[in-house]
């Protein structure tokens, strides 16, 4: 029998890449603004996606805001405590899609593209085309993705409840 549960840590490593719990040691937290927001895959909400905010010409040290979308793409970002928001400022976004399809154990877990409904075109900060703007405020954010690869770990439509 084969389990996902290896993938977890991976995930959740990748999500808190550099995320804490709190601000940074010595430094006083930066403001954070409410963020929420839908991630949708050609048009289509992606459940279970895990999102790091990226400041863009960011510094080592700096926050990273993450999310979890939900069944209907839907997010809302967390700094220091559950979904307090981010702080101002723009942001390069990476997405992993987890495929949830196939066991963890049976590749290779270590490169995390591997398990990506996205390929991998997401992953990378230095890489990915998403960005987002945070303002004061209340901010709603719509991130619009595509496929990389060849696609054919996209859920099939019966399965993200989209009407024909």
């Amino acid at each position: 029998m084969t389990s996902t549960r290896p993938l977890a840590p991976l995930l959740a490593a990748a999500a808190l890449v550099c995320a804490g719990c709190g601000p940074p040691a010595g430094r006083t937290p930066v403001p954070v603004h409410p963020v929420e927001g839908k991630l949708l895959v050609v048009d289509r909400p992606a459940t279970n996606a895990r999102l790091v905010f990226y400041p863009a010409g960011g510094s080592p040290g700096s926050v990273c805001p993450v999310g979890v979308t939900g069944p209907d793409g839907r997010f809302r970002l967390t700094t220091y405590t559950t979904d307090d928001g981010a702080p101002e400022g723009e942001y390069v976004v990476t997405v992993l899609w987890p495929n949830e399809t196939f066991p963890a154990d049976d590749c290779d877990v270590a490169n995390m593209a591997t398990h990506d409904r996205l390929g991998g075109l997401y992953l990378d900060p230095a890489k990915s085309e998403l960005r987002a703007t945070v303002r004061p405020g209340h901010n709603t954010i719509t991130l619009h993705a595509t496929v990389g690869g060849s696609g054919w770990n996209l859920p099939r439509l019966r399965d993200v409840g989209a009407k024909r």
